[in-house]
């Protein structure tokens, strides 16, 4: 079938942790099923024949599920690259020399730089030191690894720290994103997100971090930073506009195909029918079509001079308003006439 293949698929293997982190979108998903072993692997052979660059193992915490050591190495069977997002589960040398002798990369949540702030986000007294010693077992043992950083009002403050850091210890990524309210977070998202000038600040330093990095690769998942990038003269990433829901292919813990990375709307199960068709389905589709197309968004995305390049977080409008097709309420340029300029 000669479509377009997803570079990268994101598989939440387990709603499963240890944490209470305060932004948790999956919180209300904790008790779904997850698949077993046999299952798992069925699922990982159907991802395989669709030859994604990437698959990456999330959750939840991926390391609680106790097959996930042979998960890994069945993956790597299948001649998948892979990677492995940390969060709460405690590393150890034999954890360590498993990714390492999978190449499995590490993403390891890092949400700020004071162990205070971090044991508050994750709600979890030792939270940072935990972490602090799976990054030191990476260093060790020769993971390749990186961070994820959720921006709220207690970290803003310290993202760029984080990007620093990151390429000062040989982390290779650096991903930021902002938060979208749903699950625990949406119980008191407007307390947590950043206003309008917090906002643009933050991704102020956050490009002129991005200006300055070298080894450390940043990745913001955030629709409105490429209009600010756009605005300062930079250069658009090669990959464009951040929200593509319907173009991306991820997979929920039951193995339902999921649109983008957060999107509460699934399809059918990547079990029950082939990858590739219901990826078809996917890109095919007039609804997410339609969703794509910032002509098609209510004011002021429909009229915005950076529609093309951004349309909002159309996962985080819906959370907000209940309509997929209203402008993004949390977009910091709003109140200019058309959008920015």
């Amino acid at each position: 079938m000669n479509i377009k293949r997803p570079s990268v698929i994101v598989w939440y293997c387990t709603t499963r942790c240890d944490y209470q982190c305060r932004h948790c979108w999956r919180f209300e998903a904790r008790h779904a099923r997850e698949l077993d072993t046999n299952e798992a692997k069925s699922l990982i052979k159907r991802v395989a024949e669709i030859s994604p660059r990437l698959l990456v193992f999330s959750g939840g915490e991926p390391l609680l599920r106790k097959d996930i050591l042979e998960l890994f190495e069945f993956a790597r069977e299948q001649g998948l690259n892979i990677a492995t997002d940390i969060r709460t589960a405690p590393c150890d040398k034999e954890l360590a020399l498993t990714l390492a002798r999978n190449q499995v990369h590490a993403c390891i949540t890092m949400d700020a730089m004071s162990p205070d702030i971090t044991d508050t986000i994750c709600g979890f007294k030792g939270a940072h030191e935990r972490l602090m010693q799976t990054i030191r077992l990476c260093e060790q043992y020769g993971v390749e690894f990186g961070f994820n950083t959720a921006v709220q009002q207690l970290n803003a403050e310290e993202v760029t720290a984080i990007t620093r850091w990151a390429e000062e210890i040989g982390a290779t990524t650096h991903h930021i994103s902002m938060l979208i309210p749903l699950g625990k977070a949406s119980q008191s998202y407007t307390s947590m997100c950043l206003d309008s000038s917090q906002f643009i600040k933050c991704l102020s330093d956050i490009y002129q971090e991005e200006q300055r990095q070298r080894s450390c690769h940043i990745v913001v998942y955030e629709p409105t930073y490429l209009p600010f990038v756009k605005e300062a003269d930079g250069v658009i990433p090669k990959w464009g506009r951040v929200c593509k829901i319907g173009e991306y292919l991820h997979l929920d813990v039951d193995g339902r195909v999921l649109p983008c990375t957060r999107a509460t709307l699934t399809m059918e199960s990547a079990l029950e029918k082939p990858l590739p068709e219901i990826y078809e389905d996917m890109m095919s589709s007039s609804f997410f079509g339609a969703l794509r197309n910032h002509r098609n968004l209510k004011e002021p995305c429909a009229s915005c001079q950076y529609g093309d390049i951004c349309g909002g977080c159309r996962v985080r409008a819906h959370a907000l308003t209940g309509d997929w097709f209203a402008a993004d309420p949390t977009c910091p340029y709003k109140e200019r006439e058309g959008g920015p300029s």
